[in-house]
């Protein structure tokens, strides 16, 4: 059985937020310029969303400033709600993909 394609908006066969050469700035899960998107003027692409759930079994993961807070944190988004490990919701103003993970030496 061949591997699923995952992004749609790239030729890559995992998720965009790990390393991939045939990646495109387009996917809503990986961002080279890692700059802060309003969720007033978007928010993660729901099918990548679905996807990674559907493959991971948990939601991904992203870098988010909530409302009134001072400093950025990591949420889960599972299409619809941002929430914590331990399912309290929040209510995100900005987001971006987490970076790349490093890589072993």
């Amino acid at each position: 059985m061949g591997m699923a394609k995952i992004c749609d908006n790239c030729a890559c066969y995992e998720v965009c937020i790990y390393a991939n050469p045939n990646r495109t700035k387009d996917c809503t899960l990986w961002q080279p310029e890692m700059k802060w998107i309003p969720v007033s003027e978007r928010l993660p692409d729901e099918n990548d969303v679905a996807e990674y759930i559907e493959k991971y079994s948990y939601a991904p993961e992203f870098l988010v400033m909530i409302k009134g807070a001072t400093e950025p944190t990591v949420l889960l988004y599972d299409g619809e709600l941002w929430s914590c490990d331990l399912g309290q919701t929040y209510d995100v103003t900005h987001w971006m993909p987490l970076p790349e993970l490093p890589k072993e030496e």
